[in-house]
């Protein structure tokens, strides 16, 4: 789980840089009950993920590889972690915890919004334009009730991801 720490802070970065301004809130993806259930999934998933091996890994938390951040965008990160999880072996660990297609959306919209979350308790305390902006920029890719759920359920967040230290 300590690997997710340095992937997670690589997406937000990307998505802060790449994520271009929308002018209409996304549609909604997160329910109080599929964020339990994400919650409830996602450490025993990534152990079998981190299982399959190095390179399963590897691919899953590549948001892009060594691509410039100017070819970042939120569809090519999503496109990303959608090819991740098109490996067999990685759609078996995701059907066997009864998640299909929808993963990818729950899985970017959580990171997205715990990014979000991240960049506002560093803009509260460092009010630096660039920070606004990142937020500015994360906020576009998700539903401001996808960040009020994560918000209201970081500390549970948190521990899934393995980032309570």
């Amino acid at each position: 789980m300590k690997r997710m720490k340095p992937a997670l802070v690589a997406l937000a970065l990307l998505l802060a840089i790449a994520v271009p301004s929308a002018t209409a809130a996304p549609a909604r993806v997160l329910t109080k009950s599929t964020l339990d259930r994400f919650l409830k999934d996602f450490p025993a998933m990534m152990v079998e993920l981190e299982a399959l091996g190095e390179e399963t890994v590897e691919s899953f938390e590549s948001y892009g590889g060594d691509e410039e951040p100017a070819d970042f965008s939120a569809e090519s990160i999503r496109a990303t972690l959608a090819a991740a999880i098109a490996d067999e072996k990685v759609k078996a660990i995701l059907r066997r915890y009864g998640w299909g297609d929808t993963f990818v959306d729950v899985y970017f919209t959580i990171v997205s919004c715990y990014s979000y979350l991240a960049f506002e308790e560093v803009f509260n305390a460092y009010p630096m334009p660039e920070y606004k902006q990142y937020m500015e920029q994360l906020r576009a890719t998700v539903h401001p009730d996808d960040i009020a759920i994560v918000k209201a359920n970081k500390a549970a967040i948190d521990e899934a991801l393995g980032m309570e230290d």
